[in-house]
């Protein structure tokens, strides 16, 4: 009896760990991005489903991934529990399952709050604007699986802080523009698919944008944790930023609606990349250009705010045309400045 038991444990933490895992990957999936753009698009521009269709839009998406993936997985790599790798892997990931938790309420709570605070159509709209918004998570996303297996064969060389220093300029550089070109993109994207009541909510898309990205840096700020194997750390840094989105959301819903959830989830994300910076750097040291970063940075923002002045009021053709000749200035200073950084 005993033997079964324990047998059936082991099953249960096998299927538990193979569903929690596939589920982030599912997540995080530039597909399942993807898809979901599609389906919101779709459901929510050309159908006028609403709050239904973007919540449609959220779970076909992980239903195509599943079935499209999940069998090719278990034929290919099989369900056979390893004790030896599983200890190391639970006590370097516990941590994370309350990172996770952390996180998943820092990045719906604007969402759940506004929908409680305000109405379920501006709910609707600004999940749109924030669906359009992310787009730049399918940027970060392929990073960020490629980088977190060679950042720990960097961390064994001599020279490991100099190369995470060069990788973080020309990383968060080509954030910044990718930032700056997808909110263009996704604001023309909001205007030409979906009906004018959604258009209220296009300055929320590159607020959002600017949150994805500040998330990006976060995860590329955590070399430290990471490496000297510290990952509660994480927890402390979302939960701490969970909590600020969720208090800001409670104070600046009820007086600005979408914008008010907009702002307050990116100062939460800007505090948890600070935060994750300043002690990743008592714990593992690195020489981020963060000078660099807030002039790139600047520099976006005068121009946008710019160009966004100079097309008030005019036709789509103009305003393509200046956003476009913007676009085209801002990559220029971009690459001026990671030569002038050498």
């Amino acid at each position: 009896m005993n033997e079964r038991a324990i047998t059936f444990c082991f099953r249960g933490l096998r299927f538990g760990v193979l569903c929690t895992g596939y589920y982030l990957y599912c997540r995080k999936n530039p597909g399942c991005l993807l898809i979901n753009l599609g389906a919101t698009l779709l459901l929510v521009g050309t159908l006028s489903m609403g709050l239904a269709g973007a919540l449609l839009s959220m779970g076909g998406a992980y239903a195509c991934i599943g079935v499209c993936t999940l069998p090719a997985m278990v034929v290919r790599v099989g369900l056979r529990l390893r004790l030896d790798v599983a200890g190391n892997l639970v006590g370097f990931g516990l941590p994370l399952v309350a990172n996770f938790v952390s996180t998943w309420v820092l990045q719906l709570s604007d969402r759940y709050l506004l929908g409680r605070l305000g109405s379920l159509d501006s709910t609707a709209s600004y999940s749109v604007a924030y669906t359009l918004g992310s787009a730049l998570a399918m940027i970060i996303t392929p990073f960020l699986l490629a980088w977190s297996p060679l950042m720990y064969s960097i961390a064994r060389r001599d020279d490991a802080a100099r190369v995470y220093q060069l990788v973080f300029r020309w990383f968060h550089l080509i954030l910044l523009f990718a930032t700056y070109g997808l909110s263009l993109a996704s604001i023309n994207l909001l205007y030409v698919f979906f009906p004018p009541d959604y258009r209220s909510t296009a300055p929320v898309i590159p607020i959002v944008a600017v949150s994805i990205m500040f998330s990006g840096v976060y995860n590329f700020f955590n070399v430290g944790v990471s490496i000297r194997r510290k990952t509660w750390f994480a927890v402390l840094f979302t939960t701490l930023a969970a909590l600020v989105n969720v208090g800001l959301n409670i104070v600046l819903i009820p007086l600005y609606r979408a914008m008010g959830a907009a702002v307050s989830t990116l100062i939460a994300y800007a505090l948890l990349a600070l935060i994750a910076y300043i002690v990743n750097q008592r714990i593992y040291r690195i020489p981020f250009e963060i000078g660099l970063f807030a002039i790139a940075l600047f520099i976006g923002i005068v121009l946008y705010t710019s160009s966004s002045f100079l097309v008030q009021k005019q036709s789509l053709y103009i305003t393509d045309a200046v956003d476009l000749c913007t676009l085209i200035c801002y990559g220029g200073c971009l690459m001026l400045l990671g030569k002038l950084a050498r």
